[in-house]
């Protein structure tokens, strides 16, 4: 099949990207991450030439030891490859966890994802904003953590505040209070444990027989109440207001209404 889609795609002067996992599945009970499978030599010499095998890997390696050891291990193996066959990685902004992306648990995992990938010599880097479950936040919205990946694969690993201010005409500490909102004090903290957009649970969640009501404190009314200065103040950039205006808009007419039932 992969030779068929090669031909067809030669054809027509196109270079085809598969993902790499589908070369690690098979030999991992269909699981993507693992600090020991193998890919057989035979998979090696099967792959046809001129289709690229993209490596993607989304999660903080800072956060756990265990995703580190797989993410080198996964690499190492996609590296395989690279005797006949051009390796990429993927890397993603977290657009698709809520109203908000999870730009600050992005670029945590930022720095090791870009020195590991220079390390190996992969220079075709991709930034994905991926569209699913729901696709509620901006594409505008995940401009920290793409500026940041580039700026490192471009080799400077320096502050970016300055320079994200020069190139979006926003202060960078602005920009990413967007993220404020799914800060609820009290909840686990994302970066380290995982992603959760309080936003998009309180909104989808039943107010009158909720799954989720253990883990909302009304008391995060007032915490909310509290962000509107910022979202006030940010609403006024002539470029990127209107991302905080919704964010404002959501609270206020929404989410604010659901915490009073509750």
């Amino acid at each position: 099949h992969l030779r068929r889609v090669v031909d067809i795609c030669k054809k027509y002067n196109m270079e085809p990207i598969i993902y790499g996992d589908m070369f690690i599945r098979p030999f991992n009970r269909g699981g993507i991450f693992s600090d020991t499978v193998e890919i057989p030599q035979e998979v090696f010499d099967n792959v046809p030439d001129g289709v690229m095998i993209q490596f993607w890997h989304y999660y903080n390696c800072y956060g756990s030891d265990w995703y580190k050891r797989v993410f080198d291990h996964l690499f190492e193996q996609h590296m395989r490859f690279a005797k006949k066959n051009p390796v990429g990685y993927l890397a993603s902004n977290w657009k698709c966890t809520g109203f908000v992306p999870a730009n600050d648990y992005a670029m945590q995992a930022c720095d090791y994802q870009a020195k590991k990938c220079m390390e190996l010599g992969v220079r075709d880097v991709t930034m994905s904003a991926w569209p699913d479950d729901g696709a509620e936040a901006s594409n505008m919205a995940v401009f920290p953590s793409t500026f940041l990946f580039a700026e490192r694969f471009y080799g400077c690993f320096g502050e970016i505040d300055q320079r994200f201010e020069d190139l979006f005409c926003m202060n960078f500490a602005d920009y990413m209070s967007m993220e404020d909102i799914n800060r609820i004090p009290g909840s686990r903290d994302y970066s380290a444990h995982g992603i959760m957009s309080w936003p998009k649970i309180m909104l989808y969640d039943d107010p009158m027989c909720g799954l989720y009501d253990k883990h909302i404190d009304v008391s995060c009314k007032q915490y909310f109440t509290e962000l509107a200065p910022k979202l006030e103040h940010c609403k006024q950039n002539p470029h990127f207001g209107y991302i905080f205006e919704t964010i404002q808009a959501m609270w206020e007419k929404v989410l604010g209404i659901h915490i009073d039932i509750r």
